[in-house]
């Protein structure tokens, strides 16, 4: 369970160091574009009001759409949020056009918070004790700690930031798979999914739509927590 913890504090770390780097610099970063004071303040409030909308329904895909994982759906989000960061910062574009993807940044940003609850929450309803308050309080030290070194070095960070939550949450999804194993209802074996099998396939809980490697069937398993694993 500490192990778990750990990585769990990890996720919630990394990600408020992503979210104080693409936000909390973000007057900085959009008057380096060529911004004025009236848009940048157009596109903070419009990110923020957006994200009180779009981030239920962002959750609220988990369970409509099929194959749809929380670890999916954050890798998603990451890999778009890098793309377009990277896009504003080297392509010369129209003032309207940064606006609208800076907008998306800010919005899908703060839409991730109900996602790290959801994933704190499934580990405790099936016994995986978690202390959120501890990893949300890391994740505050976490934001001042980059907004301080962010200061200090600027832009170099931004990049560097987003780069270090889409390898720390890779670790963490990566761990998570080596923590018990799951059963076959058929074969009664133990075996532990592959990486991509693992965080592709759909899931509710702890329970996965797998392909047994033993009988070669697919159906629903249940993690288990044995030292047989």
């Amino acid at each position: 369970m500490k192990r778990l913890q750990m990585k769990y504090n990890l996720v919630q770390m990394l990600y408020w160091v992503t979210t104080c780097s693409l936000t909390g610099y973000i007057a900085v970063f959009l008057q380096w574009k060529g911004l004025s004071n009236t848009e940048i303040g157009i596109v903070t409030g419009m990110g923020c009001i957006l994200s009180v909308v779009v981030g239920p329904f962002v959750s609220g895909l988990i369970g409509q759409i099929e194959h749809l994982t929380i670890n999916k759906l954050l890798t998603i989000i990451i890999i778009y949020q890098m793309l377009i960061f990277l896009l504003i910062t080297f392509l010369k574009l129209p003032a309207v056009i940064i606006m609208i993807l800076d907008i998306s940044i800010i919005t899908l940003s703060y839409a991730c918070v109900p996602l790290l609850s959801m994933i704190c929450m499934n580990h405790l309803k099936v016994g995986h004790y978690i202390n959120f308050g501890l990893a949300r309080g890391l994740g505050s030290i976490a934001y001042a700690t980059t907004a301080f070194s962010i200061g200090l070095f600027k832009m170099a960070l931004m990049a560097i930031a987003i780069s270090v939550f889409g390898v720390g949450l890779y670790v963490a999804m990566w761990g998570d798979r080596k923590i018990g194993c799951f059963k076959c209802r058929n074969s009664n074996e133990l075996f532990t999914p592959t990486f991509m099998q693992y965080n592709m396939r759909m899931h509710l809980l702890s329970t996965r739509y797998l392909k047994c490697p033993h009988c070669k069937t697919r159906t629903w398993r249940k993690k288990v927590m044995t030292k047989e694993c």
